[in-house]
C-alpha cells in the first residue's frame, strides 16, 4: 500500500488513459525535472497573485514531496480561502468542486440560477458503457457497504460526476465486502469536466483515501457488471442531489456553482506542465511512487537548488 503524503493537500487529479502493461513507465529523472518546473511556474503565478492556480499546480508537486519545507511554504503564504477552497474534503471527498471562488453580484446569481439549478442536476446521476478484457460484477451502498468481485481492462464512454461527459480507461483488479478488502486500480477520464485520475492500492475504504478525494465517490450508490468483453456501470451520487435541492435556496456546499466560482486559469505552458506531470503521476505503479519518494524527497535535490 502507497503512503500517505503529510499535510492536508494531495493530487486532485491524475491524467492519462492509462492501462496495465501499456507503455513503459516514466523516467524518474524526467519525472522529477517535470516537478522542478511546475514550482517554477507556481512561484510565478504567486507574483501575479493567482492563489488558486498557485495551489492546484502544487498538488502534484505536493504529492510527489510531501515532506518538501520550500513547497508548503509557498502555499502557506496563499489567502487561507483561497487554499481551503482548492483542498481536499475528507468527507465531501470527490464531490466537491475543485473550483476558485469568486464575489458574485447579485445580478450573475440572478442570471446563473436555473442554469446552475440543471448542472446541478447532472450530477447526479452517472452511468458508463465500456468495453475491453473483464469479468466480475459489483454494487455499493456507499463504498462502506459494497460488495465487488471485478478484474478488467477498459474503455468506456458516458456521463460521469462533476458534468463530465466523455471517456474513461481503467485497469482494475477488486476484491473488496463492506470497507474492506483489495482494490488496485490506475485509470483516468477525460471529458466536458475536465480531467481526473488515480493510479493506487488500498486495502481499506475510507472517505479520506486519496481514491475518494480525487477519482470516485465513497458515498454513491450504483453497480457495475462486465463480462467477456462489455460492462456496464451506473451510479447515483447522494450529496449531489443535496447540492441541487440546497441551490433552490442559494446553498452551494460542493463548491460548484458557475455564479460563485469560476475556472482555474493557467496559460499554455502552465496548462501543458500540469496536464504532463500529473500524466507521468498516473504512469507510475505504487512502486514507482514509492521508489520516487526515496531518490527525490526534495523538489530541488541538494546542489541541484535553482
Amino acid at each position: 500500500m502507497r503512503r500517505h503524503p503529510h499535510g492536508r493537500l494531495a493530487l486532485i487529479t491524475v491524467v492519462g488513459l492509462w492501462l496495465i502493461g501499456c507503455g513503459a513507465p516514466p523516467d524518474l529523472i524526467a519525472l522529477n525535472g517535470e516537478s522542478q518546473t511546475a514550482f517554477r511556474q507556481a512561484e510565478k503565478l504567486f507574483t501575479e497573485g493567482k492563489a488558486p492556480e498557485v495551489v492546484r499546480l502544487l498538488l502534484p508537486v505536493r504529492l510527489l514531496h510531501p515532506d518538501d519545507d520550500r513547497v508548503q511554504g509557498l502555499i502557506d503564504k496563499l489567502p487561507l480561502d483561497q487554499v481551503h477552497a482548492l483542498l481536499h474534503d475528507s468527507l465531501l471527498g470527490f464531490n466537491k468542486g475543485k473550483r476558485a471562488p469568486i464575489d458574485a453580484s447579485v445580478t450573475s446569481r440572478i442570471l446563473l440560477y436555473l442554469p446552475d439549478r440543471l448542472l446541478d442536476l447532472l450530477d447526479v446521476f452517472g452511468v458508463e458503457v465500456n468495453f475491453g478484457p473483464q469479468a466480475g460484477a459489483g454494487f455499493w451502498l456507499t463504498r462502506a457497504m459494497q460488495a465487488k468481485a471485478f478484474f478488467g481492462s477498459t474503455a468506456g464512454l458516458g456521463v460521469y460526476q462533476k458534468r463530465n461527459i466523455g471517456g474513461r480507461t481503467e485497469a482494475s483488479a477488486e476484491l473488496v465486502i463492506g470497507p474492506g478488502g483489495g482494490s488496485a486500480l490506475a485509470g483516468g477520464r477525460g471529458g466536458t469536466g475536465g480531467v481526473d485520475g488515480i493510479s493506487t492500492a488500498l486495502p481499506l475504504h475510507l472517505p479520506s483515501e486519496e481514491l475518494y478525494q480525487v477519482y470516485r465517490d465513497y458515498w454513491g450508490i450504483g453497480a457495475k457488471v462486465g463480462a467477456g468483453i462489455v460492462g456496464v456501470e451506473f451510479e447515483f451520487h447522494i450529496l449531489e442531489l443535496a447540492d441541487f435541492l440546497g441551490g433552490w435556496f442559494l446553498a452551494d456546499f460542493l463548491n460548484d456553482d458557475l455564479a460563485t466560482t469560476r475556472r482555474l486559469r493557467f496559460n499554455r505552458n502552465q496548462q501543458e506542465t500540469y496536464e504532463k506531470l500529473i500524466r507521468m503521476i498516473g504512469e507510475l505503479s505504487p512502486e514507482g511512487m514509492q521508489e520516487y519518494w526515496s531518490k527525490y524527497p526534495h523538489v530541488f535535490p541538494e546542489g541541484r537548488e535553482n
